[in-house]
């Protein structure tokens, strides 16, 4: 999913995305948190909005507080919704933003993506 996110970046002439591996570890705690608590929301009970969890977690950036989450048959699917919606697409195209961390859990039905986004750069 991260080559299919930069190869988007790149179509419209952006940086590619950093992988920020804290984000990473993040992304990861919202799907399986989703997954394990049988919802599909950006407020997870658990962590909140992904501004609170990416604050608690100590990162601390210019451009905080995007996630894009998706639940879909295949990784490629999810990353088909995303693209396809004016709420997430903008998050990958968003000049202010250059890192991203991706969280991919595995059902039987297919995945439970999430992206977590920062910009670290002026």
């Amino acid at each position: 999913m991260f080559d299919l996110v930069n190869q988007e970046r790149e179509k419209a002439g952006l940086p590619a995305f950093t992988l920020d591996m804290r984000l990473v570890d993040l992304a990861r705690k919202k799907s399986e948190d989703m997954l394990k608590n049988n919802y599909f929301n950006h407020r997870s009970p658990v962590y909140g909005f992904p501004l609170d969890m990416v604050r608690k977690a100590g990162i601390t950036a210019r451009a905080m507080g995007a996630e894009n989450i998706a639940m879909a048959a295949t990784t490629r699917r999810a990353h088909e919704l995303i693209m396809d919606s004016c709420g997430h697409r903008p998050n990958i195209l968003n000049t202010l933003h250059d890192s991203i961390g991706i969280g991919i859990c595995k059902t039987r039905y297919g995945v439970v993506v999430t992206q977590l986004f920062i910009g670290m750069s002026y």
